[in-house]
């Protein structure tokens, strides 16, 4: 407590006040998962290639869904830094949306992810591979071409 202030203006910590938040961006831990990014996790792991085990990627891009849209409309509000620059919420959405791109590929969610995904189911798995190859191999040394 401050020993030189006014304690008659002095309030208890009020459970639930957030009235000092601004984005959240830095909201310390035990906070409960915002209702958009449960959202975004349960739409998510409605798609056909999830598993429950993809639970915990599903929510993390849900967070980072959350955490860019926060941003933005920090952005959209005109909130600057002390010198009147938006360039650490730059910084900071152009990180987000990295992170969100990573984890967007690795669950199958980009272009580029479902395309290598397709071609990795056409092309065989790795056993099929190992097996054609013995095949093409015994194929040869009942011809006698069986390389010495």
């Amino acid at each position: 407590m401050n020993q030189t202030g006014h304690p008659q203006t002095l309030q208890a910590v009020q459970l639930g006040n957030r009235n000092a938040e601004q984005h959240g961006l830095y909201a310390g831990p035990g906070r409960e998962l915002d209702p958009l990014a449960q959202e975004v996790a349960d739409w998510l792991m409605q798609a056909r290639h999830t598993e429950p085990l993809d639970l915990m990627a599903a929510i993390e891009i849900g967070k980072l869904a959350v955490l860019i849209d926060r941003v933005d409309t920090a952005l959209g509000d005109g909130v600057v830094e002390r010198k009147g620059q938006p360039r650490g919420l730059i910084d900071m959405r152009i990180r987000l949306s990295s992170r969100l791109e990573k984890w967007l590929r690795q669950f199958g969610l980009t272009p580029a992810a479902r395309a290598d995904f397709a071609k990795a189911l056409a092309g065989g798995s790795f056993r099929e591979k190992i097996e054609a190859r013995r095949a093409a191999l015994a194929q040869q040394q009942e011809a006698g071409d069986a390389p010495r």
